[in-house]
């Protein structure tokens, strides 16, 4: 599994085979979210999720242990994840779905679909952008959804300030990042 660091929060990820501790994992986190797993396709992901200040000593149990599988799962749709680390917010993209949990008191948030494949996570100040094949999305750090716009590749964003800069198939736009508001 590969480990990453984000605050005081470590994420152990593995995609593809299921690990060979994974029931460990699931017997001694607080929460266990199987997200598709009887289905027969796609890419597998695994993930556990630890706190780094709230554990006793010597203790390395997860808050939150997540085994989903996910479509599309080839090149350029890979899963990204993004906390907040003041709101202890998880965000989680893989495939077409989109999960968000509470780390505080782990609970799985929300569970959303990202327009035919999710691409990456960003973040400036108290917002966070989804990028996906035919969607772009702005949630606040809590994980509340503000809204989204259909997009169509080839396409890209540009985030300045507090606005985004769309630019679609050569036509560009520019919106309010917290409300999505046309500009000009």
């Amino acid at each position: 599994m590969h480990q990453v660091v984000i605050g005081n929060w470590a994420l152990e990820i593995q995609v593809g085979d299921r690990p060979p501790h994974f029931d460990w994992l699931e017997e001694r986190s607080l929460l266990v979210d199987e997200v598709d797993l009887a289905s027969g396709g796609g890419g597998q992901l695994f993930v556990a999720v630890y706190s780094l200040d709230r554990r006793p000593p010597g203790e390395h149990n997860p808050i939150i242990t997540l085994a989903q599988r996910y479509e599309p799962h080839d090149f350029g749709f890979y899963p990204g994840f993004l906390i907040a680390p003041e709101t202890e917010r998880l965000f989680v993209g893989a495939g077409d779905r989109l999960v968000a949990y509470d780390l505080n008191a782990p609970a799985r948030l929300w569970l959303d679909k990202a327009d035919c494949g999710f691409w990456r996570w960003g973040r400036i100040r108290d917002l966070v952008w989804m990028e996906a094949e035919l969607e772009f999305a702005v949630w606040s750090i809590v994980g509340e959804k503000r809204w989204t716009t259909f997009v169509e590749p080839p396409w890209a964003a540009r985030i300045v300030d507090d606005t985004v800069e769309l630019d679609v198939m050569g036509v560009k736009q520019v919106r309010r990042l917290s409300n999505g508001e046309a500009i000009g």
